[in-house]
């Protein structure tokens, strides 16, 4: 498998929902509830389920991380389709995006530290492999999207991935639909 892509149409929400559910339990029985605001207009994108299923997990897992000893925390995950926000596709055209948004209210990340995020091998955590964000990058770049990590301590984190609403600009077969 390695660096290939399994493109197939899917539907993002779907994925969004195994992941909440993947880290729910725990988080619930900590006091931590999860929101959904989904933009039910977003049709299916072409990606790599097992792949975006990695990231998102890895985001939401962050953000439920952020939030350990809260007896209130709460991890927002939002989707909205930005035809403002373009990314920049392989041929220099502007493509619309699909953004997704797991957002937290957790004590936030200085400066500093986000810069370093997505440094292999960095954590802030004592379990941490400092893999899980590189890794999300990789496979979001893989998709000719974006992730963004913004925070404002006190506040909470935000991380942001806009993929293009065509899907990846690649010379790849689309399997059936997921």
């Amino acid at each position: 498998r390695g660096d290939a892509l399994e493109l197939s149409r899917i539907n993002i929400h779907r994925i969004l929902d195994a992941v909440i559910e993947l880290e729910a339990m725990d988080a619930l029985a900590s006091g931590i509830s999860f929101e959904r605001e989904y933009d039910p207009s977003i049709p299916d994108v072409l990606a790599d389920p097992s792949r975006l299923t990695q990231v998102f997990l890895n985001l939401v897992r962050n953000a439920v991380q952020a939030l350990e000893g809260r007896s209130d925390g709460r991890v927002v995950v939002a989707t909205r389709i930005a035809l403002d926000d373009r990314l920049t596709n392989r041929a220099g055209r502007q493509v619309p995006t699909v953004v997704i948004e797991v957002r937290d209210d957790g004590p936030g990340i200085d400066e500093d530290t986000i810069a370093r995020l997505t440094t292999p091998f960095f954590t802030t955590r004592t379990k941490g492999t400092g893999l899980g964000l590189p890794m999300a990058r990789h496979w979001v770049a893989r998709h000719d999207g974006d992730l963004r990590v913004t925070s404002e301590v006190g506040r909470g984190t935000r991380a942001r991935v806009a993929l293009p609403l065509g899907g990846p600009q690649r010379n790849v077969e689309a399997k059936g639909r997921g």
